[in-house]
């Protein structure tokens, strides 16, 4: 992981004053007279029921479910690169940003929703999570300046007086169309905290499995709260790698040291594949072939970007470099404001493999596609040149990304079958701690931290 990164990861976590940036932003008529209908409606009439029952057994998942809507990002307003994490009762906002490709204009508003630390839709009622509306309207948007492919830029900070939470734990925000709110284009987790737990630990390379690519994460709990202490029956840790929600893991039963603090049971469950550093590629201008790129043409009113051959790499050895453990930055070069005018382009990704994987699928994977393996990401295999293939339109920028395989077998392992496993990675694990005492019918979250290994 990039030195840099993790030394403004320390710094940034949960401490800074909300950065404002960015020109202001004005609404049109039409999205003001949509603000306006917006609150003269039921507060439950905005989505499908499946979206809206509390107790509901729906995973809320980050997905987007329109193609026009593009670089989705949910982080700190401090940070944008930090994981999205509120404070209870404090006044640090998260910086929701993405772009409309439609150009449609009509607007965007956004409901939040209280979840399970499973992330299922909780059991609480919308007053007993949120105060204000529990709903309200993006109102900072501006369109793209001097791009080949025009959008929308919209942008929100929250929480806001309209939707402000209450209690800690897990949440999601929900966005849809001003012209059509039944149906949401898009849903993204986020977290608020109430910090009764000091969390601490370490990343280590299990002794017995040190040459098998893993590594483990040590960790305890120290409890600054009565509610806590005497209740560690009532305590789940969460431990996730690298922002990638599908790679959470439930520590063992917590035990008791001698000095007070609370210990993982057992090492199970504290043990990840340790993966490989991200791939990188450099597209920050349209103007020449960086490292990774081959080819730059103009071809059908875009970019399009060929991106040099890549190859498997799971017995190729570690290679040390820096990288952003999947995450990506919208840059442009000899911009005063990347937000609007970077442009987009269409990349194309090869994975040369001599035959193709039998009962799999391969998928460019990493925050560029939201962590997901969906059809849109999915390659295609061409006996031809005996490579995979995907094109996907990304915002110019600076990115991570890795190939993963999909189908037969677990989850965990396909993840990483075509990167390796070295135990010398950088990766960022997040450890999250909730309770959920009788009586109180959600789950808080009351520890968070972040590890690095490397």
């Amino acid at each position: 992981m990039n030195s840099v990164l993790r030394c403004a990861d320390q710094k940034m976590k949960l401490s800074h004053p909300i950065c404002h940036r960015g020109r202001k932003y004005q609404l049109s008529l039409i999205r003001i007279v949509a603000c306006i209908l917006l609150f003269r409606l039921p507060a439950f009439s905005m989505f499908p029921t499946s979206l809206l029952q509390p107790g509901s057994e729906q995973v809320m998942a980050d997905q987007v479910f329109v193609d026009f809507i593009r670089t989705v990002m949910l982080g700190s307003a401090a940070w944008g690169q930090a994981l999205p994490v509120a404070e209870l009762g404090k006044e640090r906002q998260l910086e929701l940003i993405f772009d409309d490709l439609s150009l449609s204009g009509a607007g965007f508003g956004y409901a939040i929703r209280h979840c399970s630390m499973s992330w299922k839709l909780s059991s609480l009622s919308q007053m007993e999570y949120l105060s204000g509306f529990g709903q309200g309207i993006i109102r900072e948007s501006s369109p793209s300046s001097g791009t080949i492919i025009p959008y929308i830029h919209y942008r929100l900070l929250f929480p806001e007086q309209e939707a402000m939470p209450v209690v800690s734990g897990n949440y999601v925000i929900i966005v849809y169309n001003l012209e059509d709110p039944e149906t949401p284009v898009l849903v993204r987790r986020f977290y608020v905290l109430e910090e009764e737990v000091a969390v601490s630990g370490t990343v280590i390379s299990p002794p017995h499995l040190a040459n098998d690519g893993m590594q483990q994460v040590d960790f305890s709990l120290l409890s600054s709260s009565t509610s806590a202490r005497g209740n560690e029956a009532f305590i789940r840790v969460m431990i996730m790698q690298n922002g990638d929600h599908r790679s959470i893991r439930q520590a063992d039963n917590l035990v008791a040291a001698t000095d007070g603090r609370l210990i993982p049971g057992g090492s199970r469950n504290i043990q990840f594949p340790a993966g490989n550093e991200f791939r990188s590629m450099d597209l920050k201008s349209l103007g020449y072939v960086s490292e990774r790129v081959e080819t730059i043409e103009f071809r059908n009113s875009a970019h399009v970007v060929t991106l040099k051959k890549d190859e498997t790499r799971e017995s190729g050895g570690y290679f040390r470099q820096d990288d952003l453990n999947g995450r990506y930055l919208v840059e442009k070069e000899k911009a005063d404001d990347a937000s609007t005018e970077a442009d987009y382009a269409d990349v194309h990704f090869r994975l040369y493999m001599p035959f193709p994987l039998a009962g799999k699928d391969v998928y460019v994977d990493g925050m560029l596609t939201g962590w997901q393996t969906d059809e849109w990401n999915r390659m295609r295999y061409d006996p031809e040149d005996r490579c995979y293939h995907a094109v996907i339109r990304l915002k110019q920028g600076w990115y991570n990304y890795r190939y993963v395989a999909a189908g037969t077998g677990s989850a965990t392992d396909s993840l990483f079958s075509l990167e390796g496993n070295y135990s010398e990675t950088g990766n960022d694990y997040y450890i999250f701690v909730y309770i959920s005492n009788p009586g109180e019918r959600y789950d808080r979250l009351i520890g968070f931290t972040v590890l690095h290994s490397a």
